[in-house]
């Protein structure tokens, strides 16, 4: 969760914050507990390590969008992944940001520029601690994080009881 819920943060975000309705996922502790594994994270205590180094998720919306969401710290694997979007229409890569479509028959990909709004747009800290230096509602609706904290209490849940779980 410490990492995905960023993740899937960015992505509700871009999507305006589709209403969930149901998730299933696994999370697991397979590297963090033990006392030999070499990571560039650097060493730790294995017997205060009380988080899990792998986590999936497969959420599905009431528009119809599935959301299939893997995050680890720790893995067998170098590089072992990048954020992605994959639609009907097109699709997009964070690491490089590139826009992937069909154009008079054949796949073409380009980086898009990035609007002149964004880039003005101030950092969420920033905007974060001007509101509440200023009493200025919060930057971030707390409905926003409402929702996602349902999805990852399902998916935690959905974890335990190896069922998918519906987010009301």
């Amino acid at each position: 969760m410490d990492i995905g819920v960023h993740v899937l943060d960015v992505f509700l975000w871009i999507l305006g914050y589709p209403k969930p309705i149901k998730a299933f996922g696994k999370v697991d502790t397979k590297f963090g507990n033990r006392p030999n594994v070499v990571n560039p994270w650097g060493k730790w205590d294995p017997k205060q390590f009380n988080v899990e180094d792998f986590g999936m998720g497969v959420i599905l919306f009431e528009n119809g969008l599935t959301v299939t969401l893997e995050t680890a710290w720790a893995s067998h694997v170098e590089g072992s992944g990048t954020t992605f979007f994959i639609g009907d229409k097109a699709g997009a890569t964070f690491h490089p940001f590139r826009v992937y479509t069909d154009k008079k028959g054949e796949m073409i990909s380009y980086e898009p520029e990035t609007p002149k709004d964004i880039q003005k747009a101030p950092g969420e800290f920033e905007a974060f601690h001007n509101a509440i230096r200023n009493d200025l509602p919060s930057p971030v609706p707390p409905e926003e994080v409402i929702w996602t904290s349902k999805i990852f209490d399902a998916i935690y849940r959905s974890s335990r009881t190896g069922t998918s779980i519906t987010i009301k």
